[in-house]
């Protein structure tokens, strides 16, 4: 393919990588700040814990997320302190 093909390309991709936002949650205890938080696709959202241990939990099995999204379920802890 040509080099003009692969430059539109990235042009015609690019403005939806450089939109996207990462987003930061803290975790203390059993709270989190901000309690309600709004994405977008392509955005990326920090776990960190910052007191006691908590998870970070996307459904409850693999009948409870919307049909192609992906089950997770990662500690936050003085040993594993963010999630990505």
């Amino acid at each position: 393919m040509s080099i003009r093909f692969w430059f539109a390309l990235a042009l015609v991709a690019l403005p939806a990588v450089a939109g996207a936002a990462t987003h930061t949650v803290t975790q203390n205890g059993i709270t989190f700040e901000p309690a309600d938080l709004t994405i977008a696709p392509g955005d990326t959202v920090m776990w960190v814990q910052t007191a006691g241990v908590h998870t970070v939990t996307h459904g409850i099995d693999d009948s409870d997320p919307p049909l192609g999204e992906k089950l997770f379920d990662a500690p936050l802890s003085t040993a594993e302190p963010t999630f990505l």
